[in-house]
């Protein structure tokens, strides 16, 4: 039960994220910042797939900007709960 909380909250975790960027909400509040840690639960590496699977699906966004400028520019990632040097490395 253990590894799949820590697992669950990661996802849930980044997914919660790609939802308030694509629903426009830092397009109406452009000041707002959000602080992610674990190195950002996976989104740093994984927001450029994000972005290139948007770009090529039929579906409109109410978000303006792509995907990978509201990560640079809203959420400030830290290294909080990673003890590893495999995440750093």
């Amino acid at each position: 039960m253990a590894r799949r909380i820590v697992v669950g909250f990661a996802v849930e975790t980044s997914i919660h994220a790609l939802r308030l960027m694509g629903s426009g909400l830092f397009d109406e509040f452009p000041k707002v910042q959000v602080i992610v840690g674990h190195l950002g639960e996976g989104l740093p590496f994984g927001i450029g797939r994000v972005d290139h699977r948007i770009s090529r699906a039929a579906v409109a966004m109410k978000a303006k900007l792509p995907m990978k400028d509201y990560l640079q520019q809203t959420f400030y990632i830290t290294a909080s709960g990673n003890f590893g040097t495999q995440a750093f490395d």
